[in-house]
């Protein structure tokens, strides 16, 4: 039997609520030579048994179940290693893909050859399933060549690799979040080209849940981590964390002290944009200037999101994350 032209990598874990929508929004692409790999990360909830009852009736479908919980990133590794497409897509197990969207990222890619990975635009939906909004990214893997050191430039849910390439820089590293970065980062390092595809591939939703305001910090604190071992990369070729002198754990705690002064920043600069709605110009130069001056990570952020801008244009919309 010929290998598929692209496998669908899904990783799930307690997603029963929309897990069905998901899987059947892949089923009903447009273009059927694909397989798509699932594997349910020990999930407590009912996950795994729907998974089980749609493998029954397509073939396409390969459940696989992790033992223990390993993590989201850990979970897409395995998922790509049992795929054997040319190309690998990413999936949530809360989103709903367009029935075009891998006909139209698989011409794509094969019409740039000179791609390893393409991201697209998505619809944003609340968790009734309510289109609310669009979210774009930036097109051309120059440009996005450029940003990459400052932002994200992909909605990593819809990210279509070349295998080869994912296989080649390591996939993903156990962070625990925002892993889909440190992988662009990389691929960026070993000079892979990177872009997104100018149309709306799948509906990405998002729940009434913010985030708190201690995931905030995780967050910031893997990320400037992540931008950190970027540019050790960029001048050895290789990282610690690669090397093995350090653990991804210890890396972020190094980045937590400083981060304390970050948090004293953002509330300046709060107060800063605060004051500028009031029209107070001269105590929102005050509190800009304290938050300037407060922590090297907001200086970092502030000039990452002045760097974008100018690269973008100024009335392009960019989500921070």
């Amino acid at each position: 039997m010929k290998n598929p032209k692209v496998s669908v990598f899904m990783p799930v874990y307690n997603s029963e609520k929309y897990l069905r929508e998901s899987i059947e929004s892949i089923l009903g692409q447009t273009m059927s030579d694909f397989e798509l790999v699932i594997v349910d990360d020990a999930s407590t909830d009912g996950s795994y048994e729907i998974i089980e009852q749609y493998a029954s009736q397509d073939r396409r479908i390969k459940p696989y179940r992790n033992r223990n919980n390993t993590g989201i990133a850990m979970t897409c590794n395995r998922a790509v290693g049992r795929s054997k497409g040319k190309y690998v897509a990413r999936m949530d197990s809360d989103d709903v893909a367009l029935k075009h969207r891998l006909e139209v990222q698989y011409s794509f890619m094969e019409n740039n050859r000179h791609l390893s990975l393409a991201g697209g635009w998505a619809r944003i939906m609340d968790e009734n399933g309510h289109h609310i909004g669009n979210f774009k990214r930036p097109c051309g893997w120059k440009k996005i060549n450029r940003i990459v050191r400052y932002t994200n430039p992909l909605i990593h849910p819809t990210c279509f690799f070349l295998r080869g390439d994912f296989l080649k820089v390591g996939g993903y590293r156990n962070f625990p979040v925002s892993s889909d970065y440190d992988l662009l980062l990389r691929m960026n390092c070993a000079a892979l080209k990177i872009d997104n595809v100018p149309a709306y591939l799948l509906y990405y939703r998002v729940e009434k849940t913010s985030i708190t305001q201690s995931a905030g910090q995780t967050q910031r604190i893997a990320v400037n981590a992540m931008l950190e071992l970027h540019r050790e990369r960029k001048k050895r070729g290789t990282d610690a964390l690669d090397e093995g002198t350090v653990s991804i754990e210890d890396q972020m705690k190094r980045h937590l002290v400083e981060d304390k002064q970050y948090s004293k920043a953002t509330k300046r600069h709060l107060q800063a944009q605060q004051a500028i709605a009031k029209r107070s110009f001269h105590e929102a130069i005050l509190n800009y200037s304290a938050a300037f001056y407060c922590s090297r990570l907001k200086r970092e952020y502030f000039l990452r999101l002045f760097i974008c801008r100018i690269i973008l244009g100024l009335g392009f919309v960019l989500r921070w994350d």
